[in-house]
């Protein structure tokens, strides 16, 4: 699937488009994957999360768009060998 998306760059976070940018990309992707609507959303939040991003779900990508690139383009590698939800959150969580 990553191979659908481009890589996720910080100026992506600061550039108006006709076109959905790859990080909208991905996020569309995460929550259609985790059901869709509130649950959704929420699951991108976390799978966000889990890919790097450090910062609260509520601070603007343009706050640390480095950041949020480098929690993108790992979701983006991980859709690579992942092809549902369950998998993906396998493999992006943390691991204690």
């Amino acid at each position: 699937m990553s191979d659908e998306i481009k890589e996720v760059i910080a100026e992506d976070f600061s550039t108006i488009s006709q076109d959905k940018l790859p990080h909208q990309l991905i996020e569309n992707t995460l929550i259609i994957w985790g059901g869709g609507g509130i649950k959704g959303t929420k699951f991108k939040n976390l799978m966000v999360k889990y890919a790097g991003w450090k910062r609260s779900k509520s601070t603007s990508y343009t706050k640390d768009p480095l950041q949020a690139a480098f929690a993108f383009n790992n979701i983006r590698d991980a859709f690579n060998s992942c092809s549902n939800a369950e998998e993906l959150k396998f493999k992006l969580e943390p691991k204690r």
